[in-house]
């Protein structure tokens, strides 16, 4: 095997030929044929020793002919099981970009679910802050009506202490009275009409203090 700058000498088949190859990667994959196809030759003269050269070039051309449909049949093979992997990886991207969407249209409701929820707690501590204040001026009232009550108490016990006194008077008025009867009775009928206006002035005294008892109570 011969070898100029643009041109390579090959022998196949014991026949010497000359082809243009003008870069090292040509060349390179000339060699590669060449002894591709000498040694397809080879197994094909060592099964048939008796035939010409003619009929083992033909063989060979069958054999490398068949291989390379062979190869084009896995080429295909392997293109639609290519493009199988592709429509599934297209599948799945879809699903994935579904997916996406799904949960980003999810983040947008629990979004506006959580806004309306703030709005909500916002609105019910407003609530609250005015019940509390309303609690606090009720029981603010309440303090005032106890006071009241208290003072009223007071009033209504120190009246009832004073109609007890007066009570008391008058019971030992009368007892006074009944002493002074047994006396003179001149003196007696004096002293008695004293006493009984003494009585009545009392009796006015203590209706006074009832009705405002019963006014107060």
């Amino acid at each position: 095997m011969a070898e100029n700058k643009n041109t390579l000498s090959l022998t196949i088949l014991d026949t010497d030929f000359t082809v243009k190859a003008e870069t090292d990667s040509e060349k390179d994959a000339l060699i590669r044929i060449e002894d591709y196809v000498n040694e397809e030759l080879a197994k094909i003269k060592e099964h048939n020793q008796f035939i010409n050269h003619i009929r083992i070039a033909i063989l060979g051309c069958m054999n490398i002919t068949e291989q390379l449909f062979k190869l084009q049949d896995r080429l295909q093979e392997l293109d639609d099981e290519r493009s199988q992997e592709s429509a599934r990886y297209q599948t799945l991207e879809d699903q994935v970009k579904e997916l996406d969407e799904s949960r980003t249209e999810q983040s947008r409701e629990y979004e506006t679910r959580i806004s309306a929820l703030k709005k909500q707690l916002a609105d019910l501590q407003e609530n609250q802050t005015q019940l509390d204040r309303q609690i606090n001026e009720k029981n603010e009232l309440l303090n005032q009506y106890r006071e009241k009550l208290k003072q009223s108490k007071d009033e209504n016990d120190a009246n009832r202490k004073s109609i007890l006194d007066l009570q008391n008077q008058l019971f030992e008025n009368q007892i006074e009275l009944a002493k002074v009867t047994r006396g003179d009775a001149e003196e007696s009928d004096a002293a008695e009409e004293v006493d009984i206006d003494d009585q009545e002035e009392l009796s006015d005294v203590l209706k006074a203090l009832k009705s405002q008892q019963t006014t107060e109570n």
